[in-house]
């Protein structure tokens, strides 16, 4: 799965047996928008997969990070949760033990950090713990 920044989406690309990354076999078109100027559609900028194979994304137009899962190479949103309004998060990436979530916003220059956690039948990016202005900005 790839961020299309620019075009708003999360495309599926399937990898064929060669190793080439074959035609998008899916696409899930995000709409939104937020309070900076920078925001005036969605903009999806990461996707990591945690240890469990769930896609992890961060959507710097909307200010959501969301859980994608993947139904028969279709994506879809398994839970989602927002930040802060306008902080744009932009860059993400998971600790060591894949149990805490860190999340540098690209608008405000906050990084954040939030534990990951399950929740009935899908799963949750927590509420976040606390914020930092540290020397996060290069992860933008």
């Amino acid at each position: 799965m790839v961020a299309v920044h620019g075009g708003g989406a999360y495309n599926v690309l399937p990898i064929q047996a060669d190793g080439r990354l074959g035609r998008v076999s899916g696409i899930l078109k995000e709409v939104g928008s937020g309070p900076h100027a920078s925001q005036a559609a969605a903009h999806p900028s990461a996707v990591i997969f945690d240890r469990f194979g769930r896609l992890l994304t961060a959507d710097q137009g909307t200010d959501k990070l969301s859980v994608i899962s993947l139904s028969n190479g279709e994506p879809m949103v398994a839970d989602r949760c927002k930040v802060i309004a306008g902080s744009g998060p932009s860059s993400i990436v998971l600790d060591h033990n894949g149990k805490r979530l860190f999340v540098a916003h690209a608008l405000n220059g906050w990084s954040l950090a939030s534990t990951i956690t399950r929740r009935q039948a899908g799963f949750w990016i927590a509420l976040i713990r606390f914020g930092l202005r540290l020397w996060a900005r290069w992860l933008c």
